[in-house]
């Protein structure tokens, strides 16, 4: 089922509208946090009063931000604390400042993470914000090797094409009766070599056979399938044998060279896929890792399709002064309520369900790469969100909401978790993958929002 706001949910989202038309460049920020905007970082009253602390989720050579405490770990459920830790005032460095125009739109806000206490959150770094140099570089390594190899792939390929051509070019100088027997030889001799392969593939099934003696009905039907094998293996020798003992020497050379160039050309096209995804995965790696990413998993997608607006707000003060004060821990994507929210990789999902916590309706990721990715606030999930349940990159999840977060707007809150350890910034990694698409206002997202909200219940 999806999430239905309460008319409290609907009165605020349409409140931020009015601040829209009324000029506030606020929208979604109470003034007295406006010091925690990215327009206000450079003022010295909105400093932290001392350096923060040692950071155990620096970046470091692996891209792994230090080992996670038990007690933050993904999943984990400690118990609240006073404790305010020290949190930059909207800081953006190592970020491209085009990037993050917006004033933080969910400070002060109920918005929530992953464990749903902070007892154990360290003091906020900058370094997390900064640029790995071994990261980067490896990156940039793994881009000019994908370059290289994507180039001879391309060389390869069109020289495997030139070689068909000739071949098919000399066919074609033949009479048509003469093109007809050597299409059928060719044809023979791709069979015969698939049989081969496949021979080789099975290998020695006979010795498997015997450990079918003790089930005379197994033996029988395991015997008779090899038969099968063997006399489609011995139909295909045959059909080459006769389709080349109609050609002459020439033919028959030529019947060789034209399989040769078939295959030679399947290689070298599939070689050209393999290296155009590579290509395509180091390039984003090395452009994420220059805006200070820390984790990049091939073929990672964006997590909320259509129309969003986020900004960095890795860092930002949350829930200041109370027992849940924390600094954000990933990034707040803003959507209407009901978008989709998809699996950004193929994985398994885990703790599908509510935490009874500001995370409200929430999941785990671990995908194929190592790295695990925390989603929350659904309004509900898809027939696909299920505990274990293997999804492929794509995969509808749930849908944009604000449970755990009541009075906020609808937002995913989307953590990234390296080997399902400490979390790192999401937002360089999703700023790269959105790419140069044109980004949504923060008037536009609220004017949405307040839109579906005001919907009545039984037209939705």
């Amino acid at each position: 089922m999806r999430w239905k706001p309460s008319r409290s949910a609907v009165a605020v989202t349409l409140s931020l509208v009015c601040l829209v038309t009324a000029g506030s460049t606020s929208v979604f920020m109470p003034i007295a946090m406006a010091q925690n905007s990215p327009d206000a970082a450079a003022s010295p009253s909105s400093q932290p009063a001392s350096p923060p602390g040692p950071n155990p989720t620096g970046p470091n050579p692996t891209g792994i931000t230090g080992t996670a405490d038990p007690s933050t770990g993904p999943g984990s459920s400690p118990e609240p604390t006073a404790a305010n830790p020290v949190a930059p005032q909207g800081a953006t460095e190592g970020i491209d400042p085009l990037a993050n125009p917006f004033a933080d739109p969910l400070a002060e806000s109920g918005e929530g993470l992953s464990g749903g206490a902070y007892s154990g959150q360290a003091a906020f770094s900058q370094a997390s914000r900064a640029v790995s140099a071994p990261l980067l570089s490896a990156a940039t390594d793994r881009l000019s090797t994908a370059q290289t190899t994507y180039q001879t792939a391309e060389t390869t390929l069109s020289a495997a094409i030139d070689a068909h051509t000739r071949a098919a070019t000399r066919i074609d100088q033949l009479g048509r009766d003469r093109q007809a027997d050597l299409a059928a030889a060719v044809e023979a001799r791709e069979n015969m070599r698939r049989r081969a392969v496949s021979a080789y593939v099975r290998g020695d099934q006979k010795i498997q056979l015997l450990a079918t003696l003790g089930n005379p009905a197994e033996y029988s039907r395991a015997n008779r399938y090899l038969e099968a094998l063997a006399d489609q293996d011995r139909s295909a020798e045959r059909a080459y044998k006769a389709a080349v003992a109609r050609l002459n020497q020439e033919e028959r050379e030529l019947v060789e060279t034209q399989v040769d160039a078939n295959e030679r050309r399947r290689v070298a096209e599939d070689e050209l896929t393999t290296a155009r995804t590579e290509l395509a995965n180091a390039s984003m790696c090395q452009r994420a890792f220059a805006a200070a990413s820390h984790v990049c998993p091939d073929g990672f997608i964006f997590p909320v399709p259509g129309e969003v607006n986020f900004i960095d707000s890795w860092g930002f003060a949350r829930q200041t002064g109370n027992a849940n004060a924390h600094w954000h821990e990933g990034t707040d994507i803003m959507a209407p309520g009901g978008r989709e929210v998809v699996a950004v990789e193929a994985g398994t999902l885990r703790k599908v369900g509510g935490d009874g916590g500001l995370g409200g309706l929430r999941l785990w990721l671990d995908g194929v790469s190592g790295t695990s990715y925390y989603y929350a606030h659904f309004s509900g999930y898809s027939p696909a969100a299920l505990e274990g349940a293997v999804v492929e990159p794509g995969t509808v999840l749930g849908y944009v909401g604000n449970t755990g977060a009541p009075g906020s707007a609808t937002h995913l809150h989307f953590e990234i978790h390296p080997a399902g350890g400490a979390p790192v910034n999401p937002f360089p990694l999703l700023r790269t993958v959105w790419g140069d698409r044109p980004m949504r206002s923060e008037s536009a997202v609220a004017a949405a929002i307040a839109a579906v909200a005001a919907v009545p219940e039984e037209e939705r």
